[in-house]
């Protein structure tokens, strides 16, 4: 298939988007030097740059094993972290040597999101894996942070599924700094909830605490950011859960438990303090999804 000449072809009436695209790149392993698409991004002409990166690093555990594919799941991590924040094609960080672009090339079409979306499905081929799962994530001893929101979400009622979201969230905080966080759950206030419903899900359910520490560590500071916001000044009701893994569970001892369970009392006990938010950590992917429904009830 000529991608170039799908999305480069002048057509009879010019499209309202114009822009460069790449392919997020990345080498798991540099000894043999094969490169995968794990994302697309978008420069639109005018307007902020918009990406989509792999839900997750799931289908790399049957490439290189689950250390490869706990080390690309740290890069995907990274990645959304740091592109969340940029504007322009001039400030994309270089984040690893693992991670490259390929060459930029013209895109066009009716609006950003649509444009990332058919590039994404188009070169992105290791996608394609994610839509079919050979072992349901509850069997899996490591359960990553986009494996506990995509179940989460499918275990919601239908009009409530809306409400797990990927693209971050736009916070001003009381100085009028704009901040760009990522907060799964946030819901305006509306006729049938008034006030504010926010969240966070992570999971800790990962057996190096380096990766452990990444999610816990900006899912944190993204949730202090939101509570100090103009948005949750009132009485905003808000949720911050994590999946720990349970008692007995595979490739976990008793101290790696008690270890994950101390590293969430550290960053989280200011918020246990606060009357209007609910600090979880579950043990099972069902009670995450319980949590999310007594948000709003």
């Amino acid at each position: 298939m000529d991608l170039h000449a799908i999305f480069d072809a002048p057509g009879s009436q010019a499209p309202p988007v114009t822009g460069k695209w790449a392919a997020l790149q990345v080498q798991p392993d540099v000894g043999t030097g094969e490169i995968l698409n794990i994302g697309v991004i978008f420069a639109p002409a005018r307007g902020p740059l918009v990406f989509r990166l792999l839900p997750s690093a799931r289908v790399f555990g049957v490439l290189f094993g689950q250390q490869g594919a706990d080390n690309i799941a740290f890069l995907l991590r990274v990645l959304h972290e740091r592109l969340s924040s940029v504007r322009k094609r001039a400030d994309i960080p270089n984040v690893s040597p693992q991670v490259a672009l390929s060459p930029w090339k013209y895109a066009a079409g009716h609006h950003p999101d649509e444009i990332v979306a058919r590039l994404y499905a188009s070169v992105v081929t290791l996608a394609r894996a994610e839509a079919d799962r050979a072992v349901p994530i509850a069997e899996h001893s490591v359960i990553r942070t986009q494996d506990l929101r995509d179940h989460v979400r499918r275990q919601l009622p239908e009009p409530m599924r809306g409400i797990i979201r990927s693209l971050p969230v736009q916070l001003s905080d009381p100085e009028g700094k704009l901040h760009s966080i990522e907060m799964p759950i946030w819901h305006a206030p509306d006729d049938m909830f008034p006030q504010l419903r926010f969240g966070t899900l992570i999971s800790l359910q990962y057996r190096n605490a380096i990766y452990r520490k990444a999610e816990l560590g900006p899912a944190s500071q993204y949730f202090s950011t939101a509570l100090a916001s103009q948005h949750a000044a009132s009485g905003a009701r808000a949720l911050f859960l994590a999946l720990r893994p349970p008692d007995n569970a595979p490739g976990f001892t008793a101290h790696d438990i008690t270890e994950i369970e101390d590293e969430f009392d550290s960053l989280t006990w200011g918020f246990q303090k606060r009357t209007n938010v609910d600090v979880r950590m579950v043990h099972h992917l069902d009670e995450a999804a319980h949590a999310v429904r007594a948000l709003f009830n």
